[in-house]
């Protein structure tokens, strides 16, 4: 299965969610990091699977998006 893969539907594939060792890579940042972006509100909100936490890769790409364009003003 394809992470960038984004379309919803019936029969449309499921995209492969990103755990917070995805987001530590992605951002180049340590676990506690995380964990200190998350508490103090300034990651996209991940919901749970069992007891890990997880988010949509076009919630964060969107994030990520929207960080760039704040920084470029």
């Amino acid at each position: 299965m394809d992470a960038q893969t984004t379309t919803r539907g019936p029969g449309a594939p499921i995209e492969r969610l990103l755990g917070v060792p995805d987001l530590m890579r992605l951002l180049g940042v340590s676990r506690s990091a995380i964990y200190r972006l998350l508490a103090a509100g300034r990651l996209p909100r991940g919901f749970k699977v069992g007891q890990q936490l997880r988010w949509r890769p076009e919630v964060v790409r969107r994030w990520l998006e929207t960080r760039e364009a704040a920084d470029a003003r």
